[in-house]
């Protein structure tokens, strides 16, 4: 499957890993159109991005 590198902290790279490589499972199995698939892949972004800073911000209060 494929794998994906969003930030330094492996433990959430491979949850996030697992989560992508179940969507694309879904999505194979589900016969996605091209137009399906664009409008998935902006929503994931979305919510990785979200993901991230929020764990960024958890780590920035950690470390003050």
């Amino acid at each position: 499957m494929n794998r994906i590198h969003i930030t330094d902290d492996k433990a959430l790279n491979e949850r996030m890993n697992r989560v992508w490589n179940k969507v694309l499972t879904v999505c194979i199995e589900e016969k996605f159109t091209a137009k399906d698939l664009l409008w998935l892949a902006f929503l994931l972004e979305q919510e990785v991005q979200e993901l991230y800073l929020s764990e960024r911000s958890k780590t920035d209060a950690e470390n003050g």
